[in-house]
């Protein structure tokens, strides 16, 4: 195009776009806000203790492994 061919029409689109680029920031920033407390994260009222989780489903397998037994123990057991 012949505007970009010159000096003074790169400087007058680049001019528009800075004005462009201003109002709609401007535009936006009334109708979106981000509040400081959006950058926090929210504390869960449920804490997770990874060792007593571990230690529950340790149990829970080994009163699974204990109450069930595979047919080729019962075999070997005579069962």
């Amino acid at each position: 195009m012949k505007i970009f061919q010159s000096r003074t029409g790169l400087i007058g689109l680049f001019i528009v776009a800075i004005f462009l680029g201003a109002s709609i920031k401007t535009f936006a920033a009334k109708g979106v806000t981000v509040g400081y407390e959006d950058y926090k994260i929210a504390k869960t009222e449920k804490t997770i203790n990874l060792a007593e989780v571990t230690r529950v489903a340790a149990e829970r397998a080994a009163e699974q492994g204990s109450s069930a037994t595979s047919p080729t123990q019962n075999a070997a057991c005579g069962g």
